[in-house]
């Protein structure tokens, strides 16, 4: 998913081809399409895995995390750094 992300991110989503993704991760397209259907599934199953990313701060079981407010937002900032990074 590194070589979709890297190319989706320098090319575009519509300037990049299955076959470029599969080509510079060495994988299969015929595993891309079981897996994710089509490109667009590639790049939903893309966003969500950030999403939860992003998100996990929230979902975080831990009362002392959500009994503290500014540590929930530090942790979701943290979590957008590495994101973006």
């Amino acid at each position: 998913m590194l070589a979709a992300v890297d190319l989706f991110l320098t090319k575009g989503f519509a300037a990049t081809s299955l076959e470029e993704i599969v080509a510079r991760s060495g994988g299969s397209l015929a595993t891309v399409y079981q897996l994710f259907g089509s490109k667009q599934g590639l790049w939903q199953a893309l966003v969500q895995e950030r999403t939860q990313q992003l998100t996990a701060p929230l979902r975080d079981p831990s009362p002392a995390v959500h009994d503290n407010p500014r540590e929930v937002l530090l942790q979701m900032a943290r979590s957008l750094m590495n994101l973006v990074r």
